[in-house]
């Protein structure tokens, strides 16, 4: 039986901006985390099955990636529609287990992952920080820079109890809307000096304040350039709530993962983060590392 085992990833925010001569648009960084983890065992089998959580969804990967029968079990699977990447890392499980002959690229073109970011695509290969710097039409987005995360650094997760929207056909809607609003070419410049010009070099020299600055101005800014189809920079009440709470308490590095609802905080190590999730004890919440491996492969 062979075994994948995947982390899962924050998105710190896309980049939006018109594409350029050569079609490129898009682009966005993010962090791969040790919990929650995607766990996915395969073997052949006379016909297709699969348990566990998500497992009609894994089943569909299972048969566009590999001709041959296999029976599935996920084991663990992150939660969805939550911001954490699950949809691609299940199906990178999912393809390498029964489709082990391919690569992680070619298995995401064909179960049409990386549409938008690449973010989930090269830290299911590279784990750590990765930036992407967008995607042509047809291609898989590029990569600009994949960095550790200092092994001491922690990452407390708030998910609160509220849905949002923006899976499957409404997030194609929306960004369907490609009208570039009047500051939103400022913004994406500006994303791309947070980007480029302090996030990047703030996680070289493992400076802590400098990345956790640039990650809640980089966060917002990205937020604001779906502000019209998330009703504001963050999608939800109780998200925006979460946010200014942790800020309000000090907290220098915040954001909302993808669409939300999961709400990250960056903390210099595990004492710092466990005392203040103390004060958020009624909202589901767990501590995280940075995982700077990609996916582990094995035949058991």
């Amino acid at each position: 039986m062979r075994t994948v085992v995947a982390p899962s990833r924050l998105h710190f925010g896309l980049i939006r901006r018109s594409p350029d001569a050569a079609g490129v648009n898009y682009g966005g960084c993010g962090v791969m985390l040790s919990s929650p983890r995607t766990i996915v065992r395969a073997e052949p089998a006379d016909d297709w099955s699969a348990t566990g959580p998500n497992a009609e969804r894994a089943l569909e990967f299972a048969k566009r990636a590999c001709a041959l029968p296999h029976r599935l079990i996920v084991e663990e699977c992150p939660p969805v529609h939550a911001g954490f990447g699950s949809g691609t890392s299940l199906a990178l499980a999912v393809g390498r287990a029964v489709a082990p002959g391919r690569t992680v690229d070619d298995i995401a073109l064909s179960l049409g992952r990386g549409q938008r970011s690449g973010v989930g695509l090269h830290g299911f290969r590279l784990g750590g920080f990765v930036a992407d710097g967008g995607k042509r039409a047809g291609e898989l987005p590029g990569l600009i820079e994949r960095i550790d995360v200092p092994s001491e650094w922690r990452f407390a997760v708030l998910l609160p109890d509220e849905a949002t929207p923006w899976h499957g056909s409404r997030e194609r809607e929306a960004f369907s809307n490609d009208a570039v609003q009047p500051d939103d070419e400022r913004r994406s410049e500006r994303l791309n000096e947070l980007m480029v010009g302090e996030l990047v070099p703030a996680l070289h020299a493992a400076d802590f304040d400098r990345f956790s600055r640039a990650l809640t101005d980089y966060n917002r800014t990205s937020g604001e350039l779906f502000a019209a189809e998330q009703g504001g920079p963050y999608a939800g009440g109780e998200v925006a709530r979460l946010l200014a709470e942790l800020q309000s308490f000090g907290v220098l590095g915040i954001g909302q993962s993808s669409w939300g609802p999961g709400v990250f905080a960056a903390f210099r190590c595990t004492a710092e983060a466990e005392e203040m999730l103390k004060r958020f004890d009624a909202v589901r919440s767990w501590l995280a590392a940075a995982s700077n491996e990609g996916a582990i492969e094995r035949v058991d």
